[in-house]
C-alpha cells in the first residue's frame, strides 16, 4: 500500500515552522552585536531599531501562522476562499518580511565590516569579529521567501480525489 502524502499539509506545516525560525533569529540576531557599541554607536542604535522592527514583525507572523493553524487551513477544502485568503496574506506577510530583511541586511554587513575591532578589544578581549549572522539572516529570508511562494502555490492547487 502507498501512502499518499498530503502536499498541502506538508508546505503549510513547513511555512508554520519557517515562521518559528524566523521568530528565534530575531531573538538571537542582535546578541552578537551588543559589543559594537563602543565602537560604533550610530551603526548599534540603526542595528538596534532593525531588530525591534523585525521582532515586532515576526511576532505578527507568529500570530498569522497561529490563525493558519486554529483555522486548519492544512486539511481544509480547496475552493475554500478564507483558507486561500489567510494563507496567501501569511505569505504575502512574510514576503515582505523577508524582502525587507533582505534588502538590510547588506547595508549593516558592509558597515559591520568598516568597524575596527581594536576599539571592540579594548573592552571586550575575547570579541570575535564575525558576519555569520547576516549570512544566517540572508539564507533564512530567502528560504522563507520560498516557502511563501509554495504556501501560495499549494493553496490554490486543486489535488484530484481518490
Amino acid at each position: 500500500m502507498v501512502k499518499h502524502i498530503n502536499i498541502k499539509k506538508t508546505v503549510t506545516i513547513a511555512h508554520m515552522l519557517m515562521t518559528i525560525v524566523m521568530f528565534i533569529f530575531t531573538l538571537g540576531y542582535f546578541t552578537n552585536f551588543l559589543q559594537i557599541r563602543s565602537a560604533d554607536r550610530e551603526l548599534y542604535d540603526a542595528m538596534q531599531a532593525f531588530n525591534q522592527l523585525i521582532f515586532k514583525a515576526s511576532l505578527a507572523l507568529i500570530v498569522g501562522a497561529g490563525t493558519m493553524f486554529a483555522f486548519d487551513t492544512q486539511h481544509s477544502d480547496h475552493l475554500c476562499w478564507v483558507s486561500k485568503g489567510i494563507n496567501s496574506l501569511n505569505a504575502i506577510g512574510a514576503m515582505v518580511f523577508s524582502a525587507y530583511v533582505l534588502s538590510e541586511l547588506p547595508a549593516f554587513k558592509a558597515q559591520y565590516s568598516l568597524i575596527d575591532v581594536e576599539d571592540i578589544l579594548m573592552y571586550f578581549p575575547n570579541y570575535k569579529m564575525s558576519t555569520f549572522t547576516f549570512e544566517v539572516g540572508t539564507t533564512l529570508a530567502v528560504a522563507f521567501i520560498v516557502s511563501s511562494l509554495l504556501l501560495i502555490g499549494v493553496s490554490f492547487f486543486k489535488s484530484k480525489k481518490a
